[in-house]
């Protein structure tokens, strides 16, 4: 099901407009860990949204995970709230706008950097501080490896992509040529 973003931010908002910041860092990571259970098993999924459940036991599964799990008194009132109103689908686009939100407060940068192969150690270092004195902001730098991209980097800020692959340069070049 497709996630409404718009609605999703109103939830995430009100509980980041509510709550501390360490609290609700402390809900992120526990509703993080539910959507993975939920992307990992579709008979929980299932019980949350099918109408054919009664929100009794929707809340009794809550319950259930919540306590094997260790949830926060906070993190289960809030998903008993999406679930009662019907949003628990928009868990993930919750979790993105809260993860935003977070990262905004802590003054730091999520960066996704695309690789034909992974980084050592020290390449990744020397890109996150090279990051951070750019962004001035702590940098947490998240490796994909995409071997189409044949060498270099993208790197993705935000809305913002520095490509420097071969694969990039090629693509430039071909464009050149053509308008040519």
């Amino acid at each position: 099901m497709k996630v409404n973003y718009k609605i999703a931010k109103r939830y995430a908002k009100a509980l980041f407009d509510k709550e501390e910041l360490s609290n609700v860092e402390k809900v992120l990571d526990e509703i993080t860990a539910l959507k993975s259970l939920m992307d990992n098993d579709a008979g929980i999924y299932s019980i949350f949204v099918n109408p054919m459940f009664s929100f009794e036991d929707k809340q009794k599964t809550i319950n259930i995970i919540s306590g094997k799990a260790g949830f926060s008194g906070l993190t289960e009132s809030f998903v008993l709230y999406i679930v009662e109103e019907g949003f628990i689908h928009g868990l993930g686009g919750i979790i993105d706008i809260l993860t935003e939100l977070t990262f905004e407060a802590r003054k730091k940068a999520r960066v996704t950097v695309m690789s034909p192969e992974m980084l050592s150690e020290s390449v990744e270092e020397c890109l996150s501080r090279s990051l951070e004195a750019r962004l001035g902001k702590k940098v947490e730098i998240m490796v994909k490896i995409d071997p189409s991209i044949i060498g270099g980097l993208v790197v993705q800020v935000g809305g913002v992509i520095i490509d420097t692959s071969i694969t990039g340069q090629l693509r430039q070049l071909k464009e050149e040529l053509i308008k040519r």
